[in-house]
């Protein structure tokens, strides 16, 4: 049998699908599922449905599954296909439906998704490597390393990621290494291998008509970008290395194509996007700047040795400066201790005059460095827009322009960053292309064979689609297979002419970890390998002494830092110094003859304190007469005087320990008190007491207290309160009681005290009179009088009501009397306009008093009062037989009224029975005095 050679025997591979718990322990065997499809992706997890019915028919009989019970959340099943493909998988989701049988969905992701639910607080490491990365992610997660690809040996990173999944954390581990993940889910294992080391080409041709059923192609131009900024670690920019100056390189070219000319510079094609006269003047600009490399290198090598060379004299200058300040500091000791100091004033002029040498020397090489970054700046002159492009071309080239940072904390070398910033801008410069076909699933065809082995995940497949005009050459990394159908489903990346190798590792991993789509290694958390150094490590390291050089930096201030400490100037300010030393910050005004402001280990010295003063656990302010503290209980002064006065010097308020608090007026040359509370709590004020509402608590004392308000006034004194009406008492309390006084001064009576268990109102003629106002015009007219009759005479000592008139006493609300009630008459009102719903009542009275209850019982006061009187009457309460027709609305009185209306109604009811009774013995003795006849 050759390689043409078709074996009809050979088995088609099948599905092969086994239930097992968390632990891999097999339960059962999925043979009977159906719509099984599955999604596959490269480095990532894959994904499968099925369905499992509740009933299967065995023997022509239908009869439960077995697996449609045993199937769980997070159960395992073991799926084998062919050569493609064995791995585990964990149930992720359960979905019972009815469609015509009752069956449950089952949802299925690759057993590493356990690892969704296992999360990392903090995952911030430093510079570490790949596997260190790996091991430390897999801590505690029953997964371990298998693999990881020798390409990634010496290659560093740091991460800084908190509260995330271990699985994400993978994915952001790969993504940063630009790794693809591989899971062994039988055995739990990891590994990562560079991309190319697992793309595999077997030869797997499509084309329309062989295996091809559709296909579409997607462009996307969101993360397309024409100008690329470039950096590095510490802000490393390329403007040192790019002839035209600037931090960001230019690639126009997908905007471009279309445009042609022939060898005469005639157009013969145009671009679907710029105007021809621009595709022209970026080609020449993009030559002429091309054409101005070797000269714009060249000047930067000229200027090399001549920085190297300033960098030395600039160290010999800041050792110069270190040995001069030795000597001033050497002359301030021998001033301080009235020693000779004409040796050290030599050694002085001596050190000055080698510095003034040196800076000689230095503003020479200076000299030449400016002359080459003279020419650097004519190359960019030449090379600016504005001389190389029209304002309308410049304005349609804005239209064009989409910028993005690409930011890389691995370059420490400006030439390696440069040049890693033209790899970026190619693989970004046009839109990316998404390639989705369907084929027919050749897997089920034994004569496509051939090809079996030819398909999966990172395998390569050779497209010609001749109605998309789609040629190409990718790798698979996404398969789509409807395993009870014929549809197979294959996403492509990485295609050749368009995408590169690090743009699969993006794309792979973009969905399953949050990443921008700002072009950049890692945004400030890539580490260099061990063997990088940058300027900054060095200076950090100590190669060079900080503290021995001085430093010259911002706008028009002159910053010194040596021997003798930190020393800031202004030219615009001479006058205005500060000095750092060794525990002190001080502070002139007069050019450091003295200091107005210091900060020294014991606090702030200063003259004048503006702002705001923060303090942590105390602030506290003090001189010889006292102290200011203000801690976490609120603010003390000790023997201090709080003085707050008006700007025009009229009032002010003191606060003391020993005077209290005092308002006080300005009144000529001497102050006032006009409010004053002192510290033993007596308030003295001079004014009024004004409020419009409120409380106190509390005592007032005082000999006499007026409340005058016009004409008004209220007064207390010696335990009385009077009222006035101008001169006229009207009302006065005093401890006998109340008095109400007339117009006349003379008493008309009052609430008085008259004996120890008794209050009296009287009055001149010893009744009370309840008035009211019928016409609201201030005439009052009688209608009730408690006490003697209406001619004054004296008739009861018990209390009365008495109508007055001919009118009648009513009252809109109930009267609840505890005791006896006496009347001459005692009427109830029942006329039609009181009442609603009139109609005669249907119901048997007599049932209902037939079935009542009459009880007799004792009350509770008459026995507290030691009398013993039985009474009758009903009961309201369980047990007890009321009806509910005489009860009150709240059902907890009886209302007599209704009572008396059903007893009415019974008695009507017994007279007629009594009628009916007399008119039947009426007829009974009829018959039978008929009878004795």
């Amino acid at each position: 049998m050759n390689r043409f050679t078709i074996n009809k025997n050979k088995p088609i591979p099948k599905l092969e699908l086994s239930l097992h718990k968390p632990n891999g322990e097999q339960v059962g065997n999925l043979v009977d599922v159906y719509d099984r499809s599955g999604n596959f992706s490269f480095g990532q997890f894959n994904e499968l449905e099925l369905k499992i019915p509740k009933f299967v028919e065995r023997k022509h009989e239908k009869v439960r599954y077995a697996e449609y019970d045993k199937i769980r959340e997070r159960y395992l099943v073991k799926a084998t296909y062919g050569n493609m493909f064995d791995e585990y998988l964990m149930v992720t989701g359960i979905e019972k439906a009815k469609n015509g049988m009752p069956y449950k969905k089952v949802t299925l992701k690759s057993r590493q998704f356990e690892l969704n639910g296992k999360k990392v607080r903090d995952f911030d490491t430093g510079s570490i490597t790949l596997r260190t990365a790996l091991e430390k992610t897999l801590i505690n997660s029953g997964w371990s390393i298998r693999y990881t690809d020798i390409d990634f040996f010496n290659e560093k990173r740091s991460f800084e990621e908190k509260n995330i999944s271990k699985l994400n954390l993978l994915y952001k581990i790969a993504e940063t290494f630009e790794g693809i993940l591989q899971f062994d889910t039988i055995n739990k294992l990891v590994s990562i291998y560079k991309q190319e080391n697992l793309e595999l080409d077997l030869g797997l041709m499509a084309s329309y008509g062989k295996y091809t059923i559709n296909a579409s192609e997607e462009s996307d131009s969101q993360a397309m970008v024409t100008r690329l900024y470039v950096y590095g670690k510490d802000g490393l920019s390329i403007d040192t290395i790019n002839p035209t100056g600037s931090e960001f390189i230019e690639d126009f070219s997908y905007f471009m194509q279309g445009y042609e000319t022939d060898d005469n510079g005639n157009v013969v094609g145009s671009s679907p996007y710029m105007s021809d006269s621009l595709c022209q003047a970026i080609i020449d600009y993009d030559k002429l700047v091309k054409s101005k490399e070797s000269e714009y290198k060249a000047y930067v090598q000229e200027k090399e040795p001549y920085l190297n060379q300033l960098k030395i004299l600039n160290e010999e200058m800041d050792t110069l400066n270190e040995e001069l300040q030795v000597i001033l500091d050497n002359l301030d000791n021998a001033k301080a201790g009235n020693e000779s100091t004409a040796q050290l004033q030599i050694d002085e002029n001596n050190k000055r005059n080698e510095i003034n040498n040196k800076q000689q020397e230095i503003d020479n090489v200076q000299s030449n460095i400016d002359l080459i970054d003279a020419e650097i700046e004519l190359i960019y002159q030449e090379l600016s827009l504005k001389n190389n492009f029209t304002p309308e071309q410049i304005k349609e080239r804005e239209n064009y322009i989409i910028s993005e940072i690409f930011e890389d904390n691995r370059f420490t070398v400006v030439e390696q960053l440069y040049l890693a910033g033209i790899d970026k801008l190619k693989e970004n410069k046009v839109p990316k292309r998404k390639i989705d076909f369907t084929l027919v699933n050749f897997l089920n065809a034994v004569e496509c064979q051939r090809d079996w082995d030819k398909l999966g995940l990172g395998y390569v497949i050779h497209m010609d689609y001749e109605p998309l005009d789609i040629e190409f050459k990718a790798m698979i990394t996404e398969l789509k297979i409807d395993f009870d159908g014929k549809k197979l489903d294959l996403v492509v990346s990485n295609v050749r002419h368009t995408d590169g190798a690090k743009s699969l590792v993006e794309l792979l991993y973009n969905n399953a970890v949050s990443t921008s789509a700002k072009l950049e290694a890692n945004k400030n958390l890539w580490n260099e390998s061990a063997d990088k150094t940058t300027q900054m490590e060095k200076i950090i390291q100590g190669e060079y002494d900080a503290a021995s050089r001085r430093i010259t930096a911002g706008i028009n201030e002159d910053i010194t830092i040596d021997r003798r400490g930190i020393r800031i100037t202004s030219p615009k300010f001479p006058n205005e110094k500060i000095v750092i030393q060794s525990g002190v910050i001080a502070l002139s005004k007069n050019g450091a003859k003295d200091w107005q402001t210091a900060i020294t280990p014991n606090g702030v010295v200063a003259e004048t304190i503006f702002g705001r003063l923060l303090a942590g656990q105390n602030l506290v302010i003090e001189n010889e007469g006292g102290s200011f503290l203000v801690d976490a209980d609120g603010v003390s002064i000790v023997d201090g005087n709080l003085a707050i006065t008006t700007t025009d010097n009229k009032s002010r308020i003191i606060l003391n320990s020993v005077d209290g608090i005092k308002i006080q007026k300005k009144s000529g040359s001497n102050w006032v008190n006009m409010f004053y509370a002192d510290s033993d709590g007596n308030l003295h004020f001079s004014g009024d007491l004004d409020g419009a509402s409120g409380t106190f608590s509390g005592d007032i004392v005082g000999s006499k207290i007026v409340s005058e308000n016009g004409n008004n006034r209220i007064v207390l004194h010696n335990g009385d309160i009077t009222t006035y009406q101008g001169s006229r008492k009207v009302v006065e309390l005093d401890w006998g009681g109340l008095m109400i006084y007339a117009a006349d001064g003379t008493p008309r009576g009052g609430i008085r005290d008259t004996q120890q268990n008794a209050v009296d109102i009287t009055s001149v003629k010893k009744k009370i009179v309840f008035s009211f106002d019928p016409n609201n015009d201030g005439t009052s007219s009688p209608k009730m009088i408690i006490g003697n009759d209406s001619k004054g005479d004296y008739v009861s000592p018990w209390w009365r009501l008495k109508p007055l008139a001919a009118s009648s006493f009513e009252m809109e609300s109930d009267l609840a009397v505890k005791g006896w009630v006496e009347a001459n008459e005692y009427l109830t009102g029942s006329t039609v306009d009181l009442k609603e719903d009139i109609k005669p009542m249907e119901d048997i009275a007599l049932d209902r008093v037939n079935n009542s209850t009459i009880n007799e019982y004792y009350l509770k006061d008459d026995l507290k009062k030691g009398v013993k009187q039985k009474r009758y009457g009903f009961a309201i309460g369980k047990g007890h037989k009321t009806p509910s027709e005489v009860l009150s609305y709240d059902g907890r009185k009886v209302d007599l009224y209704s009572h008396n209306s059903l007893n009415t109604k019974a008695i009507q009811e017994l007279s007629k029975q009594n009628d009916q009774l007399k008119a039947m013995v009426k007829k009974l003795t009829e018959r039978v005095e008929a009878l004795e006849k």
